[in-house]
């Protein structure tokens, strides 16, 4: 059924391209064939010419006339050996295909007619469709040597194809893991407009997305290339100015077009080239574009080429027995140009790198049909039957062809592929020339894959290094890599000063530290901050150790004086038992002024809850049972008994306040103590200071306290009409009033306080408040009666005497305006 599908169209074809080409071609070379009979013949396809477009132009390259030299060679070496098809004799048949599609169909199809038992070649993808098809329909094995577009992998399409190169697929996968290798993420794509380089873009594309290479341009073209899509690559490629990597799949011709576009660059850039076998291997063939080439990596088959062709190749020129007409023709060419008559001073053909895949191709072949014969010793060649081509095909499949002087074996899969392995070479320039340099290899039968000497690669860039191609910004600490609006470029987006740069799964983001800890230098780590408390040259540290300092001193003062004038009336009136108790609450509240200015930590803290509790109520439980009393004394009613005013009972009294309030804390700090805590700023910054929060004991003691300057603002608002020589209560109205005010006023600033010096400012001012108006309001006026009487009767007679004139004269003023009235 398939092969009635296929004969009209191959027949149809095959007129019309007679028909219109016959006229140009009669006279072309590539109908001439080199042929030798034999029992079996194993038809050949090649292309030597340079140029496919027109057909067979460019002239014969001398290279590639190693392919046909090698097959003859191989088939006479069998044909000598007793050990490969005994008793049968291999014949050729070679043609020429020039690289185009329609004289590989017409040679294909020449082949068929003749009867031949399998064909080696093309020696392009697109001409190897259509020889694989004819192949198909007529069941003629065909053994490509250079054919690797994945489109041929397809078995159900073409059956009878085998190939001794391996599949595009695998040369896809060595790009990418050379992009893999050097990160290389941004890069540009270029491919030929045949099967050869569609089918290899499309892989290339595919694994791209896998392993997340952007491709940032995609670039086809035609062959040859016109002039327009060269400047259409140039215009492209500028563009795109972080693409530093061009992957190349393509023959040499479309890779001459994007050189050519790079050449025209007004502003001249580097690119490292990754070159696919088709055109990577004979990169020297551009030599007008070499200098472009430096650094680049190129890729082609893993080739050992036998020793023993080496050495016929060499003898060749002076033994051409065996020799094509090609071959001959072309030493006749090299003669006459060079002017030359020994070979040793001409230049003779070299030997193709891709050579050996030519002779594993016909040597898979031989062995084949060495299987299919299942030739025996006393078989002679009288018994020589045509073979089957199904046959044949089986026989491929299942064919083990050893290398010669190695111990691997060629083998073909269900696909009649073989493994990939391949060289890996670096365009390098040395010692005043350029050429291609080993620097790894890539095998599929190896563990690890790709293997690289990066130490033998010359690189193009300026500075000799690893050439970068990514879009992306590089980003200092601090910052995140975020999207721009060009195709996968990268650009920087600082973090907050208080974050850091956390990466995860490829990305990263910026992640905010907690309130208590700051970026280090590199923006990675969160570190916590170091608090930081009062320094010895703020303002608050510096007035509060002058304030408890002066403060102390005065009360130390006031204390000698009590003591020094104890037996005077003065003093005995002002119940000196209450005013040392005083006077050491005083005392203390200077002590905790300065305890206040401690770092905090948690004994400080403990500490300094309990003194300032303590020492506000040793300085205020003296003074409400002092103005207590005195208002108990002058509201006293005729007849009523006066308990509890002696000095021991005064002093009972106030112990028992004392130890109250001391219970009251011990207690409640058990179960609420204050201890240290951070103060952060109103803005992230990093900066901490340190500070004792308070617990529910304090704040119990603060309440305690409260009730009794409550108390004693009331008792001395009640005994403020007191007579003068009782006005000490008075003075603590002024006192305990001043203390209450600033209390309430320094409540909301501690709350409030954003920062320690003005939380420590609040805490002390009442402290000190409290300090100076006793000390100016009850004691340091005694002192000064006592020590200065003289001074104060003075006072206090001219004061009397005021008061007589004042009331005089309004006695006088009233009088006379009764007789002013009177008249």
């Amino acid at each position: 059924m398939k092969s009635q599908v296929w004969i009209p169209y191959v027949i149809t074809t095959v007129i019309l391209q007679v028909v219109t080409t016959h006229d140009a071609l009669t006279n072309q070379s590539q109908y001439e064939y080199y042929k030798k009979d034999g029992h079996y013949i194993i038809g050949g396809i090649f292309n030597i010419y340079a140029s496919s477009k027109p057909p067979c132009s460019g002239g014969i390259r001398s290279d590639k006339l190693s392919f046909i030299e090698a097959m003859t060679f191989v088939i006479e070496s069998i044909n000598n050996r007793s050990d490969l098809l005994p008793y049968i004799d291999l014949g050729y048949e070679i043609r020429i295909d020039c690289g185009n599609e329609d004289k590989s169909l017409w040679t294909m199809l020449t082949f068929v007619s003749n009867k031949v038992t399998a064909v080696v070649g093309t020696g392009r993808s697109s001409t190897s469709i259509l020889a694989a098809k004819v192949g198909s329909v007529f069941s003629v094995p065909v053994v490509s040597y250079y054919a690797t577009s994945d489109e041929l992998s397809d078995s159900e399409r073409f059956p009878f194809f085998f190939r001794t190169v391996p599949p595009d697929k695998f040369q896809v996968k060595v790009i990418v893991d050379i992009l893999q290798h050097f990160n290389w993420k941004y890069i540009a794509l270029f491919y030929s407009l045949d099967s050869y380089g569609i089918h290899g873009a499309r892989q290339i594309i595919r694994q791209a997305e896998i392993f997340d290479i952007c491709i940032a341009t995609i670039m086809p073209v035609t062959i040859p290339p016109s002039k327009s899509e060269v400047e259409d690559i140039a215009e492209k490629l500028e563009q795109y100015d972080k693409v530093s990597v061009i992957v190349a799949f393509s023959v040499t011709d479309g890779a001459r077009a994007i050189l050519q576009a790079i050449r025209n660059f007004k502003r001249p850039r580097t690119f490292t080239f990754i070159g696919s076998d088709s055109w990577g291997p004979e990169s020297d063939k551009l030599a007008e574009f070499t200098d472009l080439l430096v650094g680049g990596i190129f890729v082609e088959f893993y080739s050992e080429l036998p020793s023993t062709f080496q050495e016929y190749y060499r003898q060749l020129p002076y033994n051409q027995r065996y020799a094509s007409q090609w071959y001959k023709d072309k030493l006749r060419e090299i003669a006459e140009s060079e002017n030359c008559t020994e070979w040793v001073t001409c230049s003779v053909p070299k030997v193709h790198w891709n050579t050996q895949q030519v002779i594993s191709a016909v040597y898979a072949v031989a062995y084949a049909i060495n299987a299919s014969l299942q030739v025996a010793p006393q078989q002679n060649s009288f018994n020589v039957q045509p073979i089957d081509g199904r046959l044949l095909r089986g026989s491929l499949l299942d064919v083990s062809v050893p290398s010669e002087g190695t111990n691997n074996y060629l083998r073909f899969d269900e696909n009649g592929e073989v493994p990939g392995k391949y060289q890996i070479k670096n365009w390098q320039f040395k010692h005043g020339e350029y050429h291609l340099v080993d620097i790894g290899k890539w095998d599929t039968l190896q563990e690890v894959y790709l293997l690289l000497d990066e130490g033998n690669i010359q690189w193009g860039t300026a500075n000799g290094k690893v050439p970068t191609s990514l879009c992306i910004e590089e980003c200092h600490p601090g910052y995140i890599e975020v999207p721009l609006e060009r195709k996968c470029c990268w650009g920087c987006q600082k973090c907050n000063d208080y974050a850091i740069v956390v990466k995860a799964n490829d990305s990263a983001q910026c992640l905010d530290c907690p309130l208590t800890e700051w970026p280090d230098r590199n923006f990675t780590t969160c570190v916590p901050i170091t608090p930081s408390f009062l320094d010895y040259s703020d303002a608050i540290f510096v007035l509060s150790i002058l304030g408890a300092g002066f403060g102390l001193v005065l009360t130390i003062l006031a204390a000698c004086g009590l003591c020094y004038y104890s037996e005077h009336s003065l003093i005995k009136a002002s119940s000196k038992e209450l005013c040392s108790i005083n006077l050491t609450g005083l005392a203390l509240i200077c002590v905790v002024v300065i305890l206040n200015l401690l770092r905090p930590t948690g004994a400080t803290c403990v500490v300094t809850d309990l003194s300032i509790s303590t020492a506000f109520c040793i300085s205020f439980a003296p003074v409400l049972l002092k103005v207590n009393r005195i208002w108990r004394i002058f509201s006293l009613k005729p007849g009523e008994m006066l308990r509890f005013t002696s000095p021991k009972s005064q002093v009972i009294l106030t112990t028992s306040v004392i130890i109250l309030e001391v219970l009251i804390v011990s207690i409640t700090m058990v179960f609420a103590p204050s201890a240290p805590d951070l103060l952060t700023p109103s803005g992230r910054k990093p900066h901490l200071e340190i500070f004792c929060r308070f617990g529910y004991g304090f704040l119990t003691a603060c309440v305690y306290n409260s009730l009794i300057i409550v108390v004693c603002c009331y008792y001395a608002f009640r005994a403020r009409r007191v007579p003068d020589n009782f006005n000490e209560s008075k003075f603590i109205a002024i006192s305990v009033y001043s203390t209450l005010i600033v209390c309430l006023a320094a409540l909301p600033v501690y709350s409030t306080a954003n920062n320690v010096s003005q939380k420590i400012g609040a805490l002390n001012a009442p402290l000190l408040v409290n300090t100076y108006t006793s000390l100016f309001c009850l004691y340091l006026p005694k002192i000064y009666a006592i020590h200065f009487p003289s001074a104060v009767q003075d006072m206090s007679m001219r004061s009397s005497f005021e008061r007589q004139s004042s009331v005089a004269t309004s006695q006088m003023r009233f009088a006379g305006g009764s007789d002013v009235l009177q008249h």
